[in-house]
């Protein structure tokens, strides 16, 4: 249960990733937004040339954003030759060098510990009712533990600042660069059920997914907890928007005039 675990979480990090990056769409223009986002967006470029590469694919261009849209260059039209294999890990390579990378700057900042003090997400899926519940429980938890860390970081530090940083680009780019999500998710389940095949032959796959574990809470709880924020923040516009708009109308000025009576005939 728990490789289901896994893929299941994984899963639920690309979506939210997405979301928020398309949230985060709506109020600023592509290049801008992937331009603030200019460490996650070069390392997502990176692995998805990288694999592109290793599948047969050929990169004749590269740039963060794209003059017409403003989205990284990702040359929609260059194909690996690896049939399946290859579009998957096209769209999974980015997301694993992002998850690399900001665990690379934990290591680099001292962060560990900060990461360890998110409550661990459940590493089964629920089977009853109550256990649906109780899922959904942990991940509040999970999700006030990472707002503590947050709260009680030292912020006097500018190391706490550029890792709050990295966290933000490196997990939002965990949004595969492609339109189409279905590579990305197919190769997380691939890898789900790959890692189950191997845990019945080995203990090794089950030891290495529990010391992994952390670092996986910690991924989908930030980036549950920037969704969360993100969707309060487009709530509270909205909201402001209507009472604007309805003050504006009770006290703007007439439509228009009335219209004239019919000319006689």
């Amino acid at each position: 249960m728990m490789y289901a675990a896994f893929a299941f979480w994984s899963i639920v990090a690309i979506f939210a990733a997405r979301t928020v990056y398309s949230l985060l769409g709506r109020v600023m223009p592509p290049k801008v937004l992937n331009y603030a986002l200019l460490p996650g967006t070069l390392v997502a470029q990176i692995g998805h040339h990288l694999a592109l590469l290793v599948t047969g694919g050929t990169v004749n261009a590269s740039r963060l954003a794209n003059d017409s849209t403003g989205e990284p260059e990702i040359q929609a039209d260059a194909k690996p030759r690896i049939p399946v294999l290859g579009p998957m890990l096209v769209a999974v390579v980015p997301i694993f060098l992002c998850g690399l990378a900001l665990l690379s700057a934990a290591d680099f900042f001292s962060a560990k510990g900060m990461m360890r003090e998110v409550s661990a997400l459940p590493q089964s899926l629920p089977q009853t009712l109550d256990g649906f519940w109780d899922r959904i429980r942990a991940v509040i938890n999970a999700l006030d533990g990472a707002g503590t860390m947050w709260r009680h970081a030292n912020w006097d530090l500018w190391r706490t600042w550029l890792f709050a940083y990295l966290t933000i680009c490196l997990t939002i780019r965990m949004s595969p660069l492609s339109a189409d999500l279905r590579p990305a998710l197919l190769g997380v389940a691939m890898f789900g059920v790959l890692a189950w095949l191997a845990g019945m032959f080995s203990p090794q796959p089950a030891e290495k997914m529990l010391q992994f574990w952390p670092n996986l809470s910690f991924l989908v709880s930030n980036l549950l907890l920037i969704l969360l924020i993100g969707l309060a923040a487009g709530a509270a516009l909205g909201i402001y928007g209507i009472i604007k708009g309805q003050s504006a109308g009770a006290g703007g000025k007439p439509a228009g005039k009335p219209a004239g009576r019919p000319a006689r005939e």
